[in-house]
């Protein structure tokens, strides 16, 4: 039900259809003729009219329609009659028939009233009131004058918290709730400046019908924020970058001034927008090298270009407006510094090597007092090249693979622990190894130089294993026995009915198992089943 619409229901008799015929102000009284097809609309008088303002606005099989068109606070009168046939056989039952009256809505009979405005900064309002009768209401809102347009009957109306983005009505009326609360926040005013604001009832959400005049009031926003920014905390500390943290204030944006060295002194200037860059230096400059680096209405900045082991400092001024209505709270701001990181001072100590093979080796070490460590293996020569401050290396375990500093110096770990194994070495190879201390992830901070070391990687052996015997011969197995050489340890490969033929590939790995044929096949069914030291299985 609106105040241009509604929608008639009812229960069809026995005919294969029926029409539905609307009179305004008056009960129907025109009956349909047999023989005559009537083109309806559910548009009110634009459907074939029985006779002077009595028209069909349905023709059909289902049991409602929909009809718009209609006035507001009007009774219009309805009768449906049932037929059979089509055209010249058509049929209709007048000796009896459905009929009904309705009114469409009627505008609210009591304003709201008792506007309040409990809470005001410089760029928000929030708006308390005391219902009417209305279903709904309508709150439009001006700028430095009263509001100066109402809202017309059966027009809906697109509402806005955001000051200047609902439906406007005239000129400067804007739109700003439109559903059955009795309280309302609005944003993105001016500060010092006074809003006037009229409240409709209405009845109705498709075709609504305003109570007018609205009921109306005006308060004036603060000339500037009145609680500052506070809670400064820093976090992802590195040695060029941070992130700073705040609690925000109650001003709709804020300003972060940035200073290397020294307290932030400058103070913002009222009307003035200052352009901000997360690149401490690229922003605007209040005077001293004091760099606005952040102008938003977030809680925290991502800062980048900072200087190593450098201390900055900071504060947050909260502000309401835009250009020359920009207004700052300076007589209370959130502060605080931070230092950006530096080297470690000791460094990693007792560089050792375990599990030694001809394709790796585990590095171990105690560690210094960075956050992590990276780890450089060279091949034949010792490490001739340091890492640089500020710079990221990825790290690879398999030699080789790794982020290569100079030539030759590869990563093969970036790692907090005090240990490596590494893979990919090449047997008979010295390989030198260098752990620098590092505070710091993305922007790190090197001590340089880093602790070094080196191991050989083992030779082909020289001597080969002799002494080849069997005991303890079984139906289905035996010990095998044998003199080792000098190698630092051996594999045994077993082959059915023939020769051993297969040659084990340098820089690999066999998987053994004693049981004949689990082992790795070198090929023809010439199976490991031993790896190890000893000199038995």
């Amino acid at each position: 039900m609106d105040g241009g619409s509604f929608r008639i229901l009812w229960t069809s008799g026995n005919g294969a259809r029926r029409v539905v015929v609307m009179r305004q102000g008056g009960a129907v009284t025109a009956l349909p003729l047999n023989g005559v097809d009537y083109n309806p609309s559910p548009i009110f008088g634009s459907g074939d009219a029985l006779s002077a303002g009595q028209f069909v606005v349905y023709d059909n099989t289902s049991s409602f329609v929909d009809v718009s068109g209609l006035q507001p606070s009007t009774t219009y009168h309805i009768a449906i009659y049932e037929y059979n046939g089509t055209a010249s056989t058509t049929q209709y039952l007048t000796a009896s028939f459905a009929a009904s009256s309705q009114s469409t809505l009627s505008p609210p009979t009591i304003a709201s009233s008792a506007i309040t405005a409990p809470t005001i900064s410089g760029s928000t309002m929030t708006l308390n009131w005391t219902n009417g009768n209305g279903a709904r209401r309508l709150v439009l809102v001006k700028q430095g004058s009263a509001v100066n347009a109402n809202p017309s009957d059966l027009s809906i109306y697109n509402a806005n918290t955001v000051y200047g983005s609902g439906t406007q009505v005239g000129t400067g009326n804007y739109s700003i709730l439109n559903n059955t609360a009795s309280t309302v926040t609005i944003t993105g005013l001016q500060p010092a400046t006074t809003y006037h604001y009229s409240i409709f009832d209405y009845n109705g959400s498709s075709g609504p019908v305003y109570l007018i005049p609205g009921s109306t009031a005006n308060f004036t926003t603060a000339p500037r924020p009145t609680v500052a920014a506070s809670g400064v905390s820093f976090s992802s500390i590195e040695g060029a970058t941070m992130r700073m943290l705040w609690t925000s204030g109650n001003g709709a944006r804020r300003i972060v001034v940035a200073r290397a060295g020294a307290a932030v002194t400058a103070i913002p200037t009222d009307g003035i927008d200052y352009t901000a860059n997360a690149a401490f230096g690229s922003g605007d400059d209040l005077g001293s090298s004091q760099f606005v680096v952040y102008d938003g209405t977030s809680s925290f900045i991502d800062l980048t270009g900072l200087s190593p082991a450098t201390t900055y400092h900071f504060r947050v001024y909260e502000y309401d407006g835009t250009g020359t209505s920009t207004s700052y709270l300076t007589a209370g701001f959130g502060s605080g510094s931070q230092a950006t990181l530096s080297s470690p001072t000791v460094p990693v100590s007792n560089l050792n090597f375990t599990n030694l093979s001809g394709s790796g080796v585990t590095v171990n070490w105690t560690n210094g007092n960075g956050s992590r460590r990276l780890l450089l293996v060279r091949a034949g020569s010792a490490v001739n090249a340091d890492p640089v401050n500020l710079t990221f290396y990825a790290a690879n375990s398999n030699f080789g693979s790794g982020t290569q500093i100079g030539t030759g110096n590869y990563v093969l770990g970036n790692t907090a622990s005090a240990t490596v194994s590494i893979t990919g070495l090449a047997i008979n190879t010295t390989y030198h190894f260098a752990v620098y201390e590092f505070n710091g992830v993305g922007t790190p901070m090197y001590l340089v130089p880093g602790t070094t070391g080196s191991i050989p990687t083992p030779a082909t052996p020289t001597i080969a294993a002799s002494g080849l015997s069997f005991t303890s011969i079984e139906g289905n197995g035996y010990r095998v026995n044998w003199t080792n050489g000098n190698g630092q340890r051996r594999i045994v490969v077993v082959r059915a009915g023939a020769a051993v033929t297969a040659t084990p590939v340098d820089g690999i790995d066999y998987t053994h198992n004693t049981q004949f044929g689990l082992g790795d096949d070198l090929g023809s069914n010439q199976y490991v089943l031993y790896d190890g030291t000893s000199t038995i299985f």
